[in-house]
């Protein structure tokens, strides 16, 4: 397998990022199943916001899973085979592949060694659609989920179950950086309530996806009693799982003014209500607007988990008057 790290005739400044994000990838990777392979296929990723197919943008979804196991939980493959290479190989040649395939609709499957065997429908029955699938597919912890959606300067990785890493191209340095994820705080979230952790990360995995397209937003998770103040809805949604619901519909919804509402057992419940907590901002409190209302209305539902999305790609998580940032 051809497994060339460096180019030797990149300029000096550009080695020295190459070595940083190798560093930090390590860091990450290190203890996984995979990590040569897993990190291999998150540099791909960071060439295929800047790729372009006959003027046309791409995007693709990568697992690393056993192949035996993807015949029950992907069993639909697509009719285009797979090309001959390894996860170290030089993967430039998949970008004619990926405009082929929408990232939402397919995925290109790698084995443990790096191969890839097969280009799969990203369908399941029982996972539904969206994100949720992706964490559905690593649950066991020895799978591996990669996308990068086209028009997106960004990339998510998935393993466990959850939400695992994000990285960002920074619009104002031009560098690639990736986004810790508070996992230990969402963990203790998720005990202090009765609202799932992999629910959680669903959500803020829509949350993400909301901060990159430019869109703000005010999501309450959990089961609010009578005292929770807002007006009636500008639209009425059907009472569904939020597993059901696909992403793009989501953000469509959540994009609106307004709160939207997914209970604790993951049912979409409310959207487009606007909320009228009666309290007052601390002085020491620095957020305005959704950011104020989400403060608000997590010290008078403390049984709720309330996020707020800003337009400057900022995401916070309050409980109970306390909060997250993201």
């Amino acid at each position: 397998m051809k497994q060339t790290l460096i180019n030797e005739r990149l300029p000096a400044k550009a080695v020295e990022e190459y070595v940083r994000l190798w560093q930090d990838l390590d860091k990450h990777f290190g203890a996984k199943k995979v990590p040569l392979i897993c990190k291999a296929l998150c540099f791909h990723l960071m060439r295929v916001p800047l790729i372009k197919v006959e003027d046309r943008p791409v995007g693709c979804t990568l697992l690393i899973a056993d192949p035996k196991s993807l015949d029950y939980s992907l069993p639909h493959k697509s009719i285009v085979e797979a090309p001959e290479l390894s996860a170290l190989d030089e993967l430039d040649a998949l970008f004619k592949y990926y405009d082929v395939h929408d990232e939402q609709q397919f995925a290109f499957c790698f084995d443990y060694d790096g191969i890839l065997r097969s280009i799969r429908r990203l369908y399941n029955p029982d996972a539904g659609p969206g994100p949720n699938l992706l964490a559905w597919l690593t649950r066991s912890g020895d799978a591996y989920a990669f996308q990068a959606l086209k028009w997106q300067r960004s990339f998510r990785v998935y393993s466990s179950g959850e939400l695992d890493l994000v990285g960002t191209l920074s619009e104002i340095v031009g560098k690639w950086e990736l986004r810790s994820l508070p996992k230990a705080e969402v963990a203790a979230l998720s005990q202090e309530t009765s609202i799932g952790a992999q629910l959680i990360w669903q959500i803020i995995d829509l949350a993400i996806e909301l901060t990159h397209l430019g869109y703000g937003a005010l999501i309450l998770l959990g089961d609010p009693d009578d005292r929770l103040s807002r007006d009636p809805s500008r639209l009425t949604v059907s009472k569904v799982p939020i597993r059901l619901v696909g992403r793009h519909e989501f953000i469509n919804i959540a994009k609106q003014d307004g709160a939207l509402l997914v209970s604790s057992q993951g049912e979409f419940v409310d959207a487009t209500f606007m909320l009228r907590p009666s309290g007052q901002v601390p002085q020491k409190f620095a957020g305005r607007g959704r950011h104020a209302t989400a403060f608000l209305v997590s010290t008078e539902q403390p049984q709720l988990v309330v996020i707020a999305v800003s337009q400057n790609r900022s995401i916070t998580l309050f409980k109970d008057g306390k909060f997250i940032e993201m």
